[in-house]
């Protein structure tokens, strides 16, 4: 192989970089960007799963009582 064949990889470097990027902002209104469609829905998810989780809990404690302990 030739030396003008060769792949060349882009370096990184070890500095530490800041939380927010410039991408994160609204440059017109200096305020950060709203949340996308995807974000949204996402947390909608998160929210329903919650709720769900703590409903089927709650049922469980009713049925089974508070520890899932056998009924005697």
């Amino acid at each position: 192989m030739s030396s003008s064949s060769t792949i060349k990889t882009p370096s990184f470097s070890s500095s530490s970089r800041s939380s927010f990027s410039s991408a994160d902002w609204d440059s017109q209104t200096l305020a950060p960007k709203q949340p996308s469609k995807l974000s949204k829905a996402w947390s909608s998810i998160k929210k329903a799963a919650k709720e769900h989780h703590e409903q089927v809990n709650t049922a469980y404690e009713v049925y089974y009582g508070i520890g899932g302990r056998s009924r005697s």
